[in-house]
């Protein structure tokens, strides 16, 4: 049989001749395969009122198991068969936003992004970040007020347990000046990341204002990129003279050029909105900018603007993440 001929024959099949079973098969195996997918951790980390340097902080405790949203099966939409097979083959929890059960899965570290944010107060204040708390990734994503400089960068991207290998600094909104004392809330609807693009006549499309304590630096985006690249790689040299690094800590290490080979880019949030794909950008972002005084003056450290979720959210980790969508009261979207 010719190629022609057989696609005739394939075209003109009626799937309903076939036994059940196999038709069964056949809807399952027209599921679509996953995709990357981002996955922001419950709950977001809670910052004290008070913020002394030499205490241990409170440490936050993310709510397991780490999941994503996916969307729902095109199979939903063909027949009821191919319905009740797409059904049976997917996961679903409560979404308050949407009124309904909405699908998701397990993190998949190889192929989904993790987005972390954690409250971080500018240099000289050096407290290193609490990255190991986090599940096994290869794709990690992190707002500008958790990079600011990229102190401390290097601990995140050289763990051996979490095998960094790309890195992706998402950028709050669309406006041309960003500043990494502020953070923000990131979606808590179904959200994508896509590529911030870039002039082709050489300017830049964001300039952000790096606060690094005792400096404020602006920069453009482009340069912004490259800096955190040299400031990991410089950090890491550093230690690498005074201290044996274990081998397992040199996995993505370029000793010849002392640098991480990594990717770095920089990226905005999208969210599937009215059944479409949105800029986050487009609606109410909340943001919070971190005000603190330094240890020198030897004062309280009062000013700081607490980050810590309202009193609503504190009973969320007592639900379930696997039956209800705890991420959906993050915002002022959902009332209780």
């Amino acid at each position: 049989m010719t190629d022609t001929a057989l696609n005739i024959h394939i075209t003109n099949f009626n799937l309903n001749e076939l036994p059940t079973e196999l038709r069964y098969m056949v809807w399952h195996f027209a599921l679509p395969d996953d995709i990357s997918e981002v996955c922001i951790p419950w709950p977001l980390e809670e910052v004290p009122k008070r913020w002394r340097p030499r205490d241990d902080p409170p440490r936050s405790t993310f709510l397991e198991p780490f999941l994503v949203d996916t969307g729902f099966p095109v199979l939903m939409h063909v027949c009821r068969e191919s319905r009740e097979v797409a059904i049976s083959l997917t996961r679903f929890r409560y979404s308050p936003i949407a009124g309904c059960p909405v699908p998701f899965r397990a993190f998949r570290p190889e192929l989904d992004v993790l987005y972390v944010t954690i409250c971080r107060p500018p240099a000289p204040v050096n407290v290193v970040p609490r990255w190991g708390e986090f599940p096994e990734a290869q794709h990690i994503a992190l707002d500008l007020h958790s990079i600011k400089d990229g102190t401390f960068l290097w601990i995140l991207v050289g763990n051996p347990f979490l095998d960094v290998r790309s890195l992706t600094c998402v950028l709050p909104a669309s406006n041309a000046i960003l500043d990494t004392a502020a953070r923000f809330r990131p979606p808590v609807r179904r959200c994508r990341l896509r590529e911030v693009p870039q002039p082709t006549d050489g300017s830049q499309s964001h300039i952000i204002y790096v606060d690094r304590g005792y400096d404020r630096r602006m920069k453009g985006l482009g340069r912004y990129l490259e800096e955190l690249g040299d400031h990991m790689g410089a950090e890491f040299a550093d230690i690498l003279e005074v201290a044996t690094v274990p081998e397992e800590y040199l996995r993505r290490w370029n000793a010849a050029d002392s640098k991480f080979e990594i990717d770095i880019s920089a990226k905005t949030f999208e969210e599937y909105r009215g059944g479409r794909w949105v800029s986050s950008s487009d609606h109410l972002v909340r943001f919070d900018y971190q005000n603190i005084i330094f240890p020198a003056l030897r004062e309280p450290v009062d000013s700081v603007r607490a980050y810590r979720v309202s009193e609503e959210e504190k009973w969320t980790p007592l639900r379930n993440p696997e039956t209800f969508r705890v991420n959906d009261i993050q915002q002022d979207e959902v009332p209780f």
